[in-house]
């Protein structure tokens, strides 16, 4: 067990400009760290100095012990560390009087362990019934702007993405709860290995048309997006109880 910090660090930067003739890029970056503390309480042991719990007569004075011991062990101040990359970058070019080309890329990665439940205090649970959290996002998106004539404008767009987001597990089946006690080992609703697992293809045109007063769009839009949930709600098994005696 260690004592949470309450702890913070942001930073970052960003930096543009031509890298030749009519060539420009701009990156930016964001960083944060985060110390925060999830404490773990008992409604069977409000202090520390709180009493044992009284074990049926079935368990011996030696296994009555363990069982106090591990109950206490459940108990505490947990440090919980949050790191956060955003970043974005782009490029523009100027290809000729009539013809422009744009990219753009967002980057963000976060993780943080014990972040299944968010709570900073957390009764009658334990740390192994938590789990990390973890986001992976990645888009890239391009642009072709082309004057084709005095009244015709053409826009192409492309775009690839993807977004992972991904609960862990402390603890392996089954899922164990104690009314107003403890619970310990899976969560009912984890692991969720993706949370979704989201993939995206997009191209889409459009041609623009100027007549007078008029004007007149046409193209396509083709989004292909692939996605897979995996939540096996209650998959390592559930036992729970109603009272430590129980």
């Amino acid at each position: 067990m260690t004592q949470g910090v309450h702890q913070q660090q942001q930073f970052g930067g960003s930096v543009g400009g031509p890298i030749k003739d009519k060539l420009f890029y701009f990156l930016t970056y964001d960083g944060s760290r985060k110390v925060f503390p999830v404490s773990y309480t008992s409604t069977a042991f409000p202090t520390p100095a709180s009493p044992n719990l009284t074990c049926p007569a079935v368990i011996n004075a030696t296994q009555c012990a363990e069982v106090n011991a591990f109950l206490r062990g459940n108990l505490g101040s947990y440090g919980c560390d949050g790191v956060n990359d955003v970043a974005f970058g782009k490029l523009d070019y100027q290809l000729n009087a009539r013809n422009r080309l744009s990219s753009a890329f967002d980057f963000d990665d976060y993780h943080a362990p014990d972040s299944c439940n968010a709570s900073t205090t957390i009764n009658n649970s334990s740390l192994s019934a938590n789990g990390p959290a973890v986001t992976h996002t990645r888009i890239f998106v391009a642009n072709w702007d082309s004057t084709i004539s005095n009244t015709l404008v053409n826009n192409f767009r492309f775009q690839w993405g993807l977004d992972n987001e991904i609960i862990g597990a402390n603890g392996s089946g089954p899922s164990v709860s104690v009314t107003n006690v403890t619970g310990y080992g899976l969560p009912n609703a984890l692991p969720r290995p993706a949370f979704p697992d989201e993939h995206r293809l997009q191209f889409a045109d459009t041609l623009s048309w100027s007549k007078g007063k008029h004007q007149f769009k046409a193209g396509f839009d083709i989004n292909a997006i692939h996605e897979l949930l995996i939540n096996l709600f209650e998959g390592g098994g559930v036992y729970s109880y109603t009272s430590f005696n129980n």
